[in-house]
């Protein structure tokens, strides 16, 4: 689960305080032990591509104790920006960090340290800000210190479930209805907050609520809360309880017609009780699904015992689960679903979950995730419980093989620098890499050392978490689109490469590019 500084970031979200200027919850992860705070980070542009990165008044906390760091300002920042408008930041370099300026912090450790390495790397969309940044501690503290800045876009709002919205719906029966509050965690909805022809019927009929907050929490959970899923009995039948990051539609009265299910739309402009959208917004290829549940029937149903999660990621448009019969549904990316969730004695249990991609021309913006106490609609008993905590997308983010030209590289555990003969006029495209990632992002720059085509290959995990950095030197090799040879009027452009030897497809103002001609000849410009 989250530390309680979610909460206050699950009510405020990204504020964005200026132009420039950052506010958002700063995950600080020493060693597996995770704490999180508010900090403000500044981003400046500095013209040519170059920006300045500011993380002010950085604190390590540790319980009740905090430990000064200070202002760690990065210079000379690279950034690119693609064709969907996304501004990719990033450098590795030796800082030496400031003294901060916040009156309730009495001493600043930070500029006591020295040059200290720090790896960054980030993600500018619109006006919020998600950044990675690895603060190389080794000589004082002998480790890493992993710190994360927002959410990106990349994990489920609320995932540790530590913040719930109140609301009061009539339930106890048709005979005996009274007013009851139900706790519904945030960003996560169910029948409190359904719509449908049944929305109050499938609340009104049910002899109690569908979800709690509850203090019962995984095993090594630094949080403070989970959420509890419970069925129902309604009117003589079984009401699965169910939750979703897209909303809740009671349209028929019989449990198994799909016309009673969870769905999505993110042009759709309703919103809970808290103003959030009943949807949740997804910029990355998650490689699996990764949920702690602690689960039991009240009494076990032989023919029906498990529990069930499912996800799918899709373009956001219209999505249900169940899916409507005899409609096809050409909007859906990938799916992860586990319908045989067991009770393992009323154990907690971690589930994880691979998602399967099927259709790979679908662009991810949004994801449905969808858990219930029984896998088949109106079966188990009125009483089942499962308790939800720490649910986590994952993002894979190794590299399995490379080739440069065509031939094959032998990768070694922990060697990043790689040395392949025999190769001339070597382009960045030449290097192929291959990972275990769905939606891994791999930038290669192409360089010219002396006699030698150099290319440098950083390869990151979706969410920027996992990053490796390798290099692949071709002793004597040509670089393609180095030279600067003037075209004919005629001949037509194949490739544009920017200055740092990435292929691009639009160009920016102000900067240089290569650009690389079907005749084979290349022009350097600056548009």
């Amino acid at each position: 689960m989250k530390k309680i500084f979610t909460i206050l970031a699950l009510f405020l979200g990204a504020i964005t305080v200026s132009a420039d200027d950052f506010t958002d919850v700063l995950s600080v992860d020493i060693n597996g032990a995770v704490t999180e705070q508010y900090a403000t980070i500044s981003l400046r542009d500095s013209s040519n591509g170059k920006y300045i990165f500011s993380l002010k008044n950085f604190v390590l906390k540790a319980g009740t104790n905090s430990i000064g760091v200070g202002t760690i300002e990065l210079q000379d920042v690279e950034g690119v920006t693609d064709a969907n408008g996304v501004l990719t930041l990033t450098t590795n370099q030796k800082v030496a960090i400031k003294k901060g300026d916040d009156p309730q912090v009495p001493t600043w450790m930070g500029p006591m340290l020295g040059n200290v390495p720090i790896e960054l790397i980030a993600e500018k969309r619109d006006s919020t800000l998600y950044a990675v940044i690895n603060i190389d501690m080794k000589a004082l503290l002998g480790q890493i210190i992993k710190v994360t800045f927002g959410n990106g876009g990349y994990q489920i709002p609320n995932s540790g479930f530590e913040t719930f919205q109140k609301y009061t719906v009539k339930t106890g029966g048709f005979f005996s209805p009274k007013d009851v509050d139900v706790y519904e965690a945030t960003s996560w909805h169910s029948f409190a907050t359904s719509t449908g022809d049944f929305a109050a019927t499938a609340n009104q009929a049910a002899n109690h609520p569908f979800t709690y907050q509850s203090s019962v929490t995984r095993p090594g959970s630094n949080g403070e809360s989970s959420l509890l899923i419970t069925s129902a009995s309604a009117m003589g039948f079984i009401a699965n309880g169910t939750i979703t990051t897209g909303r809740m539609n009671a349209g028929a009265m019989e449990a198994a017609d799909p016309a009673n299910h969870a769905f999505l739309d993110i042009t759709n402009k309703d919103k809970d009780g808290k103003g959030d959208p009943f949807y949740t917004i997804l910029n990355g290829r998650p490689d699996s699904i990764a949920v702690w549940v602690k689960f039991k029937q009240s009494s076990v149903q032989k023919d029906y015992p498990y529990a069930t999660i499912s996800a799918a990621v899709t373009n956001g448009s219209y999505y249900q689960d169940p899916q409507e019969k005899g409609k096809t549904y050409n909007n859906v990316l990938a799916t992860a679903k586990n319908a045989k969730i067991e009770s393992n004695g009323f154990a907690w249990q971690r589930i994880s979950i691979p998602f399967e991609y099927i259709n790979d021309t679908v662009k991810e913006k949004a994801i449905l995730v969808t858990i219930s106490t029984n896998a088949e609609p109106g079966k188990g008993t009125g009483n089942d419980s499962i308790f939800v905590d720490d649910a986590q997308l994952i993002y894979n983010g190794s590299v399995l093989s490379a080739k440069v030209k065509g031939v094959d590289v032998t990768l070694k555990d922990s060697v990043f620098s790689y040395t392949v003969n025999g190769l001339s006029d070597v382009s960045a495209d030449d290097v192929e890499i291959i990972t275990n990632a769905n939606g891994a992002k791999i930038v290669k720059t192409l360089t010219k050392n002396g006699d030698d085509a150099v290319v440098n290959v950083r390869v990151a995990s979706a969410d920027l978490k996992i990053v490796s950095n390798y290099t692949f030197t071709m002793p004597g090799g040509a670089v393609t689109g180095i030279k600067n040879n003037k075209p004919n009027a005629d001949d037509k452009v194949k490739a544009i490469y920017d200055i740092l030897g990435r292929k691009v497809n639009t160009t920016k103002h102000g900067e240089t590019y290569i650009i690389v001609y079907e005749s084979g000849k290349t022009q350097k410009v600056v548009r």
